[in-house]
């Protein structure tokens, strides 16, 4: 009934993203206030990793390739047409013509090439869009002024899914923006999308105008290709929920980015304002565990904590139950997804289980009621954001110490949490990814070769579960490629190095009379594109 419940919601979902995403002809012209959760530190999709950073970028760029809003297949963005070889080591793409970017600057296959070899170059240090295409792309050559070809390392199924994510930054940027601004283009970004950049007040606010010469947008996202219908976006950074869901409510803002969980059914139920939900695709949040750092280097003890974190009353606690409860490591709405993997089944919530494992692995009860083992405490280190995934950490502590278990928060912002982690100093650390092919996903999140640098936090290192990975991300075949997705959950549950938490369920507020935002079905981020107000 659960999982029924869930489906039901899903496809209602995905009806009222449809039918905002296209819109019958508007009258140009408006203006809206967008809070947002918190301040972007770049506008350079190349260099940033930050959720609020591609929020913002997705207005200011164009995607190659687009995930179709009905049909969620694979369709032109920039480029009309895509061909590949036998083996998906080498990608043609046709560009569209026509195309300029924000400076006047000609949109073409050079402007391709500069975009992605600055994506891999180790001086870029692109913490999201290099991972995203693997460490696999060897080269782009320009063939003419609209042909690129893309040369690949190996073998890669997920390169057009790549491509669609502006979650993380695959996009083209202008060669002679980048030359004019330097280390201050990620302050003054130009690209080819439906809004231009017009100026950033640190601290307060961004503000994007409408581009008058916009004519390429991808119908099968958009609905239409002409240009955005509002003057102007200013986003303003209101990191406090409690602000954010009175400014929407007293009209002083007209889109809030992201609804608070608790005040959303409040906000739902007034008549001037409505909630949009949507369930991201890729990886649900999940609590990683590092495999190399002691005590949870030991398998016995992973499995001991899969038995004691329970996420269902965890997100009721700290989440107001909004988020779905997760129970795998792909969001049901991804393709890929297997809804025989369940981690409940697996790990039922059972203390005794837990505590059975611990004294197999040495573990033993101490006169305080502690776990100690040669001397030491068994104690974990919980790295995590300023917050509610903190508020997490405090759930956690109280259901671990059920089994004599020490768990110590750590909090810290940016970049100092991603630094620490990717140092290993962690035992538990939460992550997810947004993303429409789950191979390459699970290849980004696990795989040795991204340990240290990269977005591996499970620091785990078998070889035959590197081979999986793999074999996985290169499969070209859908079915086979499915399988093999399912064994690389397999896994992960058998060497319990994830723990599941919730799918996320993204949670934008509008007021009444703002009409047309919607969701780009391959990472769920909200598009203004057809954002228009109603009297």
């Amino acid at each position: 009934m659960h999982r029924f419940r869930l489906l039901l919601a899903l496809l209602l979902v995905g009806a009222f993203v449809v039918a905002s995403s296209t819109a019958l002809a508007q009258e140009p012209g408006g203006r809206i206030v967008v809070a947002l959760a918190d301040e972007p530190p770049s506008l350079d999709p190349h260099t940033s990793e930050a959720w609020f950073t591609f929020t913002v970028t997705a207005q200011l760029y164009d995607q190659l390739v687009v995930r179709d809003i009905e049909t969620r297949e694979i369709a032109p963005g920039l480029a009309t047409s895509w061909t590949s070889n036998e083996d998906g080591t080498e990608w043609v793409l046709t560009l569209r013509e026509g195309v300029t970017f924000h400076d006047g600057t000609p949109f073409d296959a050079e402007a391709v090439r500069f975009s992605f070899m600055r994506i891999i170059d180790p001086m870029t240090r692109s913490p999201a869009a290099a991972p995203l295409l693997d460490d696999n792309l060897e080269r782009v050559d320009v063939i003419d002024d609209t042909t690129v070809r893309f040369v690949m390392r190996r073998p890669f199924a997920g390169f057009l899914d790549a491509l669609t994510q502006s979650y993380g930054g695959l996009t083209v940027v202008s060669p002679a923006a980048v030359e004019r601004y330097g280390e201050d283009f990620g302050q003054n970004p130009v690209g080819t999308g439906p809004f231009m950049f017009r100026e950033w007040s640190t601290g307060s606010h961004i503000t994007l105008v409408r581009n008058p010469d916009y004519a390429w947008g991808p119908e099968a996202l958009f609905g239409r290709s002409d240009a955005a219908y509002l003057d102007e976006i200013r986003l303003e950074f209101v990191a406090e929920h409690p602000v954010r869901s009175a400014m929407l409510q007293r009209g002083a803002a007209d889109v809030i980015w992201r609804v608070p969980e608790p005040d959303a059914d409040m906000l739902d139920r007034a008549p001037d304002t409505q909630v949009i939900r949507i369930v991201r695709p890729g990886t649900g949040s999940m609590m990683q565990i590092n495999a190399r750092k002691a005590p949870t280097d030991d398998v016995l003890v992973r499995r001991a904590l899969m038995h004691l974190i329970d996420f269902r009353a965890i997100n009721n606690i700290v989440y107001a139950g909004v988020p779905e409860d997760a129970s795998s490591v792909v969001s049901p709405v991804t393709p890929g997804y297997r809804a025989d993997v369940d981690r409940y089944v697996l790990y039922p919530i059972d203390v005794e289980a837990a505590s059975a494992l611990l004294d197999e692995a040495g573990w033993t009860l101490n006169a305080s009621g502690l776990r100690e083992k040669d001397g030491q405490v068994l104690s974990l280190v919980h790295i995590c954001f300023p917050g509610p995934a903190c508020q997490v950490g405090e759930v956690m502590q109280a259901q671990v110490a059920a089994a004599g278990i020490v768990l110590d928060i750590q909090a810290m912002g940016q970049p100092a949490n991603v630094q620490a982690t990717q140092r290993g100093e962690h035992n538990l650390r939460p992550i997810g990814w947004g993303g429409s092919d789950a191979a390459k996903l699970l290849r980004f999140l696990y795989h040795p070769e991204n340990a240290g640098s990269g977005w591996n936090f499970t620091f785990y290192d078998g070889e035959a579960f590197a081979d999986l990975l793999n074999r996985a991300s290169e499969e070209l075949d859908e079915g086979r490629r499915f399988e093999l997705v399912g064994q690389v959950e397999d896994y992960v549950f058998e060497q319990a190095l994830s723990i599941p938490t919730f799918y996320y369920t993204w949670l934008i507020g509008t007021r009444a009379d703002v009409q047309g935002v919607f969701f780009d079905p391959a990472n769920a981020l909200p598009m203004f594109v057809n954002t228009h107000l109603v009297d």
